[in-house]
């Protein structure tokens, strides 16, 4: 094909979706031409790089991989050579390029410890954060230095630091507040550090940020027509056995996936690599859930995380948080992954947390589609959920958004406008696979509320403390010495006697939920379920 190379990347993402004969046949040309150009200007490349990661996810034939394979490395190669060109191309996630932003104390920790070359980009010099806490930390011999600081500036040359040590000095320091990691994040994330993450392995890259395949999935065409609540309800497959590798590279795959973003989620940040339970599925899909360590997990509601992968790239993540058979529900999907098959990404999603959990009634917040978020009112995130069988909570917005999806469905020409879009971001949306509305964890709460403020007068510490006592008294449970067990004792203990649950039976799923919420998120699902059915 004679044009230019961005004429002939434009010719190929119009037919990025298309797995006819001709289609792929001409794809395949595409990108044998693409591969005897010079590589282009960096705003270019990244649009290529980002179509050819889209095609190694949809890959029409062995040959379509193994030359995006190919260009993937030659990317590589090239910025490696081009530094210059590289430092244009910050926070894109490419290889030999940078990330330069704002990350958790425990994610930076963990950067240093898997041999990334981090360092400190900026720190808040002229405020006094920093003097506030190292009167904390700091070796009572040198808290005088913090003393006789007014801003943090002075106080990192009062402590004869150099600009090389101060990273490192300053994680250390936090460590020391390890067990208070509540505490440790309210102190942290004010300092506004922001870090600089040099990306200088391959591995080291969205390019080749992955996990291994026994085989890739190749293409002949896209699933259009999708049965969701039968693909939902189709028997989930046993989890796979992790091998020492896979279990060190799910959490790696899975933090490098954010950081390319400069986005972080807490189940992957604190992630419990004990909880990961990964499913391989069809299409080229694979799905890993995970969990937070015990100091950081909710209190009876259980937030747990995901990352999907298309022929072992990440391809979509988010989360859940769980109470019951009720769930709050978020993902997104890579924008170059976009175009594909996100509906059958959803349905698998829907499968697997329905399967594992008991999962019955689904929610998506406003956020995911648009309240205060420009992207998903652009990318029409709302009609993506609502053509998948969720639907507005409030009565009066199910009505306009049938009425609206009725006019699109009459005219194709139809577009539903950014104001009747924002309209819509006015509830939450509900899937509800099961009969009636479960339990939600607000009920629960405000009952506790009430609870505390009728029978302690409105003392939380009065409360607990007797709560704690009465439930110990009646049921025999020896009070555990591991923090994490008392603080699942406590709100156990709260919502025992605010919902007068002491039948022998709701009794025996309370003590059981004690015991086993801090050390196995699955068999606690278990237990609350039968406390709540």
């Amino acid at each position: 094909m004679k044009g230019s190379f961005k004429t002939k990347l434009s010719a190929l993402k119009a037919i990025q979706n298309r797995f006819d004969a001709k289609s792929a046949g001409t794809s395949l040309n595409l990108l044998l031409d693409l591969q005897k150009e010079p590589l282009p200007v960096p705003n270019l490349l990244l649009e290529y790089h980002q179509q050819l990661l889209f095609i190694i996810g949809y890959p029409a034939s062995q040959q379509h991989s193994q030359i995006c394979e190919q260009e993937l490395l030659r990317i590589s190669q090239y910025l490696k050579k081009q530094p210059k060109v590289a430092s244009k191309l910050e926070n894109s996630g490419l290889p030999h390029t940078h990330i330069v932003s704002n990350f958790a104390h425990k994610l930076v920790k963990w950067l240093i410890n898997e041999d990334f070359f981090v360092e400190l980009e900026s720190y808040k010099k002229k405020s006094s954060d920093l003097v506030k806490l190292l009167q904390l930390t700091l070796p009572d011999l040198e808290k005088d230095l913090a003393d006789i600081s007014e801003t943090n500036e002075e106080l990192i040359e009062n402590l004869c630091l150099k600009p090389k040590q101060i990273l490192e000095f300053l994680i250390y320091e936090f460590q020391r507040l390890e067990h208070h990691a509540i505490l440790k994040d309210f102190l942290f994330d004010p300092l506004g550090l922001k870090f600089r993450i040099h990306l200088k392995e391959d591995s080291h890259s969205v390019s080749f940020n992955k996990l291994p395949v026994d085989k890739y999935y190749f293409h002949g065409d896209l699933l259009r027509d999708l049965n969701l609540k039968s693909l939902i309800t189709e028997a989930l497959p046993n989890a796979e056995f992790l091998s020492l590798e896979m279990k060190a590279l799910i959490p790696k795959v899975s933090k490098l996936k954010l950081i390319f973003l400069q986005r972080e989620t807490e189940p992957v940040t604190y992630m419990d690599t004990e909880s990961i339970r990964y499913y391989v599925l069809d299409r080229g899909v694979s799905i890993a859930v995970f969990t937070m360590t015990p100091d950081r997990q909710l209190p009876l509601e259980s937030y747990v995380g995901y990352t999907l992968f298309k022929n072992g790239y990440p391809a979509a993540y988010g989360g859940a948080w769980i109470f019951g058979k009720r769930a709050l529900f978020g993902t997104n999907v890579f924008e170059w992954f976009r175009g594909g098959e996100s509906a059958y990404f959803l349905g698998q999603l829907l499968r697997l947390y329905h399967q594992l959990f008991g999962v019955e009634y689904f929610e998506v917040e406003p956020y995911q589609f648009g309240l205060n978020n420009d992207e998903g009112l652009d990318s029409g995130a709302f009609w993506f959920y609502y053509r998948n069988g969720f639907k507005p909570e409030e009565a009066a917005l199910a009505k306009l958004a049938a009425a609206e999806y009725a006019k699109l469905q009459k005219s194709k020409s139809y577009k539903c406008n950014v104001t009747m879009l924002r309209k819509l971001t006015g509830s939450n949306l509900v899937l509800n696979l099961g009969k009636g509305t479960p339990t939600a964890i607000w009920e629960i709460r405000d009952k506790v509320t009430a609870h505390i403020n009728k029978h302690y007068e409105g003392n939380r510490f009065r409360a607990e403390r007797a709560c704690i006592q009465a439930f110990l008294l009646k049921t025999g449970f020896r009070k555990p010495t591991e923090p994490e067990f008392r603080k699942v004792l406590a709100d156990v203990s709260l919502i025992f006697e605010a919902m007068s649950w002491n039948s022998t039976e709701k009794i025996f799923h309370l003590k059981e939920m004690i015991l086993k919420k801090p050390k196995d998120l699955y068999r606690y699902q278990d237990e609350l379920l039968k406390l709540l059915s």
